[in-house]
């Protein structure tokens, strides 16, 4: 039987510990994932500023969107 909303305590250090490495390795392949097609950019420009100032912007969009779309539905990322 699940415990009453009231009466939940909060996780314990090692628990959230396991917690921040268990999605460090979710992101860690959807990061993997989301930079497959970035070689093939940078063969069809080689050396364009707007690529190179790009890559940061895309990782920080794969990795908000990764986190936000598990906080939005369902709020958290792990079972």
């Amino acid at each position: 039987m699940p415990a009453a909303e009231g009466s939940l305590c909060p996780a314990g250090f090692f628990r959230r510990l396991g917690a921040m490495v268990y999605d460090s390795f979710l992101l860690m392949g959807v990061v993997i994932v989301a930079f497959l097609p970035v070689p093939l950019v940078d063969l069809a420009a080689p050396g364009a500023l707007w690529i190179k100032l790009l890559k940061p912007v895309y990782l920080l969009l794969v990795c908000y969107l990764f986190f936000g779309w598990f906080w939005t539905h369902g709020g958290q990322t792990s079972v």
